[in-house]
Order: C-alpha cells, then sequence, then structure tokens
C-alpha cells in the first residue's frame, strides 16, 4: 500500500521495517536514494545510480562520514582530520586531541620561565603538527600577554588562539603583522595564524576588520614594525578564524544568533579570498545543536566540553561555569544514547561526530521535500558502529 517502507537492495528485494531503513540511514559512508515504485511505495535504494527497476528518484543523500562536516578549507589550512577544535586543560588534553584529528590549544603558566619549559614539551610532544597557544586577556597585566606573545613568536610558534579579547591590542596585532610578506601572486601572507575566542558581535567585528591603524602606527614608532608590514596588515582581516563563543555567563548572546550576525559581518567586511572562518563554541556541545550550526555556515566547532567532561573522569564532573549549560546537555544525549562520555576521549568525540553527520543527513532529507518512509519513531537515533 502507498507509504508502505522498504528498504530495496540492489536486486530489487525489500525488507520490511523502520530498522532496515534506520540502519541504512546510519551508514554514513555510504550513499543512496530516496525512490518510490509505481504504487507509491517509498524506500532507499542503496545505489542512487542504478535505482531497482520500475523505480524513480525523488532524492539523492550523499555519504557524509565525519570528516566531511563543517569546512574542508578550515581542515587544509589547520592540518586536521575533522573541522573541530578544543580548548585544552592541559598539556596531556591537547596531545590528545591533535592526535584524534581536532586542532588543540592549551593556555601554559603565566610565568616567563615556566611557559618556556611549557611550550618546549609542547613542541616535542606535537611534532610538526599544528597547535595553538591560549592567550587569555589579563586587563590587569597587558604586558604579560605581550611577552607570552612574544616567547612564542621566538621559540617559532605558528597559533595563537586570542580568548577573551574584545579588540585587537599592540601585541596582538605585532603577532598578525611581524611576519607579514607578499607571496608569489603579490597577496599578504605570514607563516603565523590566528584565532580569536570572541563573545560578542562588536568583538567579532574588531577581529573580522583589519588591525587597527593607531596601534600599527605605535608599533611602527617603537621600531618593533617596519612601513611595509604595516600596509599589509591593513590589507587583511585581523583573525584568520573567530570563535563564537555565545551561550555561557560571559555572553549575552546565544550561539546561533551570534553565528548569523558574524555571517553577515564577515560578508559585509571581508573579500572572499581573505575569509576568516567562523566556528562556534558554547552551543554545539550536543549532535543535534552541532548539526544545526553547521547547516546554518560555522566552519568549524570547538567541542569544549566533551574535552572538559573527558579530562575530569567522570560525565557528572563539574566543569567551567561556561561550559556548565552545554555539558548538562552533553552529558543528557549520552545518558539516552547509553554512552560513557568519561571513556577515552577519542572514542567520546567519535560517537559525537558520527551522531552529528546522522543528524546532518536527516536534516538533508527532511529539507529535499521527498516523501520519506514513515519510520518509528520518526528520527533514527545514533547508534555505536558495531
Amino acid at each position: 500500500m502507498s507509504g508502505e517502507i522498504a528498504y530495496l537492495r540492489p536486486g530489487g528485494q525489500a525488507l520490511r521495517g523502520s530498522e532496515a531503513v534506520a540502519d541504512r540511514l546510519r551508514d554514513l559512508e555510504a550513499a543512496g536514494a530516496v525512490v518510490a515504485d509505481a504504487q507509491g511505495r517509498v524506500g532507499l535504494a542503496p545505489n542512487p545510480l542504478a535505482p531497482p527497476e520500475g523505480h524513480r528518484i525523488l532524492c539523492y543523500y550523499p555519504p557524509l562520514p565525519p570528516e566531511r562536516l563543517g569546512s574542508a578549507a578550515f581542515r587544509r589550512e589547520f592540518g586536521t582530520r575533522f573541522a573541530i577544535s578544543a580548548a585544552a586543560a592541559d598539556l596531556g588534553m591537547a596531545q590528545a586531541l591533535g592526535e584524534f584529528g581536532a586542532l588543540a590549544s592549551f593556555a601554559p603558566p603565566s610565568r616567563l620561565p615556566e611557559a618556556e619549559m611549557a611550550l618546549a614539551r609542547a613542541q616535542r610532544a606535537f611534532g610538526g603538527r599544528l597547535f595553538a597557544l591560549r592567550l587569555k586577556e589579563d586587563p590587569l597585566q597587558p604586558e604579560a600577554a605581550e611577552a607570552l606573545a612574544d616567547l612564542w613568536g621566538r621559540r617559532g610558534g605558528r597559533l595563537l588562539e586570542a580568548e577573551g579579547f574584545a579588540a585587537p591590542t599592540p601585541a596582538l596585532a605585532l603577532w598578525r603583522a611581524e611576519t607579514l610578506a607578499r607571496d608569489a601572486e603579490g597577496a599578504p601572507a605570514s607563516l603565523r595564524r590566528l584565532v580569536a575566542r570572541v563573545a560578542t558581535p562588536e568583538a567579532a567585528e574588531a577581529f573580522l576588520r583589519p588591525a587597527p591603524a593607531e596601534i600599527l602606527d605605535r608599533l611602527v614608532s617603537r621600531g618593533k614594525l617596519d612601513e611595509q608590514r604595516r600596509a599589509l596588515a591593513l590589507e587583511i582581516p585581523m583573525a584568520d578564524a573567530v570563535t563564537l563563543c555565545g551561550g555561557g555567563p560571559s555572553s549575552p548572546w546565544a550561539t546561533a544568533p551570534l553565528l548569523a550576525r558574524a555571517l553577515r559581518q564577515r560578508d559585509r567586511l571581508c573579500a572572499p579570498e581573505a575569509w576568516p572562518y567562523l566556528g562556534v563554541a558554547g552551543g554545539a556541545a550536543s549532535p543535534q545543536a552541532m548539526a544545526a550550526l553547521f547547516a546554518m555556515g560555522a566552519d568549524y566547532a570547538a567541542l569544549d566540553e566533551a574535552a572538559a567532561i573527558c579530562a575530569a573522569g567522570s560525565p557528572n564532573a563539574r566543569v567551567a561555569p561556561d561550559l556548565e549549560e552545554g555539558a548538562e546537555e552533553l552529558r543528557l544525549w549520552g545518558y539516552e544514547a547509553g554512552l560513557d562520555l568519561s571513556a577515552a576521549l577519542d572514542e567520546t568525540l567519535t560517537h559525537l561526530l558520527r551522531a552529528a553527520a546522522l543528524e546532518s543527513r536527516l536534516n538533508w532529507l527532511a529539507l529535499s521535500g521527498a516523501p520519506l518512509p514513515r519510520l518509528h519513531p520518526p528520527r533514527p537515533a545514533y547508534r555505536p558502529p558495531p
């Protein structure tokens, strides 16, 4: 009868039942198509290029392994397997994140001798892989941030993550401009990268614009920057990537509206060839939220909640206040899925990313407008691969 569920095998044989269709949709590495026969029965064909005889294709869906979530350009730029990042509590967690395929950052001690030893250990641990020094704003001691950024530059550091800065500072502008030169095509290029973690549209705009001319002028007058690099710095955005941290106590903005505003700001302020990547943090803890934010246009997601839960060793451990709301949503999803989210980091992140990819596939099909097989429940739940 019309609407009967059918999972169609290559030879045309049909299996009946919601679970067969759901299992097919959970196979993220496979493509497929929604098809209908002459009687209007809807099913899934495993080979979208050769549907069963007597069926018409209503909608294709592509393979969607977790490696395809987010921006491919972000993955190439930062040398990661996945379009995700995370702020690690310590070097061990940062190394585990990097080995998994995420862009990791960690904050070294504030005292320079200890910071230098920590950075030396990190560089040995990461080898040639890219990782970020996380630099937190301290309005009472701005010279400390400047000294730490200078130390990182002298040690050959390539990536700085600036957290909590409402606008560029001389230390950040110098980091951005100090190694600028023109590439073979005449465009500004640098050996260094800057990621800005911001919580408001005003801060996002400040890092989507070039470094302020008055700050660059002060650096030139102090002999820290030459005129050529000053001119180059005015041609490019201040940051290579902007992580939008919404939803926590430090941000009056929810993550989705903050991302929507930043996407419009980037369109207005930045040339397409120099677009900074836009990521989300604080609102991408669950698979459903991550899939929705990727669909909105996020280039990457910061999975700080998952990293914090794994670092604590217990799904019920307390985390930082800014992460608590997202961590609670992640805990609830893990409980409903029957998963131990305090297990090994790679296992937790694999579950989270595969579940987000499944949600993205289901969103794709829902937006296609094609009639789908009736499922019970209507939206297949994530199940760990066998």
